[in-house]
């Protein structure tokens, strides 16, 4: 996957440089508008790729790292978590992903943990819920496209969501950044 992602990368930088140089050489005004308007689109595509590239890899990292400590205790897969979301720092985009990714894998995780029973795992759901929706709202993705982003069955995370939207209602932007 990093591979293509990689590729898709070095396409996509050798068609941006082929269309400026295009819209450096005397052309019709029509179609410098349409070579810049396809480079702003195929910069929006690209940004969100990234993202969700980056929100891939803090998952990852936070599945990795805290996972297993839910078998113990939830207050330590609690503090992992909180503890990898404070480790960013920053306000940029790359850093809203980072905690969004950190935020998904910790409500992912805990909603896991909460189906077969372990004590304080629906808390725990309850607060990345209430972290990972502002953000995700912040950065204008979908559920869909935000999903990909843990393995696992999609279609029944995206019930799942449902479930939590119909029991906590959707989050206040407010709330972004408080513990929940």
């Amino acid at each position: 996957m990093l591979f293509g992602v990689i590729a898709m990368e070095k396409l996509l930088m050798g068609v941006r440089m082929l269309l400026i140089k295009i819209l450096t050489a005397k052309v019709t005004i029509f179609v410098k508008v349409f070579i810049a308007v396809f480079l702003a689109v195929m910069q929006t595509a690209q940004a969100a790729e990234s993202g969700i590239h980056i929100i891939t890899k803090a998952a990852s990292m936070t599945q990795a790292e805290c996972n297993e400590l839910m078998h113990d205790d939830a207050e330590e897969y609690l503090a992992c978590v909180d503890a990898l979301g404070q480790e960013v720092k920053g306000k940029t985009d790359a850093a809203q992903y980072q905690r969004l990714g950190i935020a998904y894998f910790g409500w992912v995780g805990a909603v896991y943990w909460g189906r077969v029973g372990l004590p304080g795992a629906d808390a725990a759901a309850r607060r990345y819920f209430l972290r990972f929706r502002p953000l995700q709202k912040q950065l204008k993705l979908s559920d869909e496209a935000l999903c990909p982003a843990v393995s696992g069955d999609c279609k029944l995370r995206l019930a799942q969501l449902a479930a939590a939207l119909g029991e906590y209602g959707e989050p206040k932007a407010e709330k972004l950044g408080k513990k929940g």
